[in-house]
């Protein structure tokens, strides 16, 4: 058991971690920019999207309207995903990440007004779960940076250079060890319309010594 004092040094502990992909010796899986006019390694899979002025862009209309850009390879295990998105209309700035079969997968989705926080979630044969939330002020219609770690089932979040959340699925599930990773556009719950942009996308990895040593290590530092 953690003390709180403790339990912050571990958080900013993953969070540095967050910054080691590529110097530690990871290896880079994804790496694109729209500035070709084209979507590259992002098949969509609805409708609504198209390459604008160097971006991926998106328009929803419609309550709860739906529509997701896959991207990489259903064997990706541990790695980190790092955007830029604006969105307009809706309050949704959403990324799915270990996607199997489109039944299972985690997702965080960094919410503006009048939610304003970040959320982890996940779904599986249980279905749809809040697994963790936080207060973070979001605005729409400005571009933010986020970055989402994820290593074994510890999953990292950070917005604009904040360190925002940290969760660890103490439930493991073995669907969700490894998988592919998605861009959403959705409206609804605010709005019935959104538009979304997303750009600079990445997916790297660390470092095979690096991510199992030093955060096997971390989180044992207490117990």
């Amino acid at each position: 058991m953690t003390t709180n004092g403790e339990g912050e040094i571990v958080r900013h502990i993953l969070f540095i971690l967050l910054l080691l992909p590529v110097v530690a010796g990871g290896q880079e899986l994804l790496d694109w920019n729209f500035d070709d006019g084209t979507m590259g390694p992002f098949t969509p899979l609805g409708p609504g999207w198209d390459v604008i002025d160097g971006s991926l862009f998106c328009h929803a209309e419609d309550y709860a309207f739906f529509s997701s850009v896959l991207a990489g390879s259903p064997d990706w295990n541990d790695y980190t995903v790092a955007f830029d998105v604006r969105a307009e209309g809706g309050v949704n700035h959403m990324l799915r990440f270990r996607i199997t079969d489109f039944q299972d997968y985690y997702e965080v989705n960094v919410r503006a007004a009048p939610f304003n926080d970040v959320v982890i979630g996940r779904m599986d044969y249980l279905g749809w779960q809040t697994l963790a939330s936080v207060a973070h002020d979001t605005q729409l219609g400005v571009w933010h940076h986020v970055e989402v770690m994820v290593e074994e089932f510890t999953i990292a979040v950070r917005v604009d250079g904040q360190d925002v959340l940290v969760f660890d699925d103490s439930e493991r599930p073995d669907e969700l060890r490894t998988g592919s990773i998605a861009l959403v556009c959705l409206s609804g719950g605010y709005a019935f319309w959104q538009d979304v942009w997303y750009d600079n996308v990445t997916v790297s990895t660390m470092s095979v010594s690096v991510a199992s040593t030093t955060l096997s290590a971390v989180r044992g530092l207490f117990h």
